[in-house]
């Protein structure tokens, strides 16, 4: 007897149709049903991806729009760039033409003021003035080492030392190691009795205390004695610019310019 009629005859239900009967009531629903929300998902992506395309062809299409109403509305600026060019031009044409009136002018007046430019001092106003009535001549120009009347300090000798004296300084290394000399110092007075052109012809008869000098080697008392030189020396010609206006020298009963020379003592 075969398995099947058994267990009809015992009453046992049929495996192989209940098994089949499940696949087809269970499985294959629940199968069914995950198909379902796989496309229902899909779908849902789909829209929403639609939608999004849709948005941003729509923002693009408006911004597009908008520029191109800015670049309609912006105003048209006229190129001027060729009338700037050219209108110079036209206006250099006469200016040019001046040019060499304006030069050939400025050369004959520095002419006729360089002789009285080399007699004086620019920042003196009074100088000025006095020399602008005066137009040069070689006369004028010309400097003489020796006249019939030297020029001389207003009020004599005496009140040259003193002058001297009163603003001399004293000070430094030249004081520290005692230097004693004189300082023969050279400048111009012009024939309006200016001083200009200082220089230091010579510095001589110097000394210094020895007793100190001894203390530092042969190379620093050669250097000592240099500054020491030279410090004097910047003295003396500062000395020279402060002084007032001289009498000036004169020759045949004119005034002339003349180099005089002084001696400065220090200390």
């Amino acid at each position: 007897m075969k398995t099947q009629d058994i267990d009809k005859k015992i009453g046992m239900p049929d495996v192989d149709a209940e098994w089949a009967k499940f696949e087809h009531d269970v499985i294959d629903a629940e199968v069914k049903s995950h198909k379902r929300v796989m496309l229902w998902g899909l779908s849902i992506a789909a829209s929403i991806a639609l939608v999004i395309g849709f948005f941003l062809f729509a923002q693009d299409a408006d911004e597009q729009a908008e520029t191109m109403v800015a670049i309609a509305e912006k105003p048209v600026v006229p190129n001027t760039h060729a009338a700037d060019v050219i209108t110079p031009a036209k206006e250099e044409t006469p200016a040019t033409e001046e040019m060499p009136k304006t030069k050939k002018a400025t050369k004959v007046k520095q002419h006729s003021d360089i002789g009285q430019l080399a007699m004086t001092i620019p920042s003196d106003t009074k100088k000025e003035e006095a020399t602008s009535n005066h137009p040069a001549t070689e006369e004028s120009v010309k400097v003489f080492s020796s006249v019939e009347q030297s020029p001389g300090y207003p009020g004599g000798q005496k009140a040259l030392q003193e002058f001297l004296k009163a603003n001399k300084r004293y000070d430094g290394l030249a004081q520290e190691y005692g230097a004693k000399g004189r300082v023969m110092t050279s400048f111009l007075v012009d024939s309006l009795g200016y001083i200009s052109d200082i220089k230091v012809v010579k510095v001589m008869r110097m000394s210094y205390d020895s007793l100190r000098l001894s203390q530092e080697t042969e190379e620093m008392q050669q250097l000592v004695k240099q500054q020491i030189t030279a410090q004097l020396s910047e003295e003396s010609k500062r000395l020279v610019s402060l002084m007032p206006r001289w009498m000036p020298g004169k020759m045949s009963g004119k005034s002339r310019n003349v180099r005089y020379m002084i001696p400065i003592q220090f200390p």
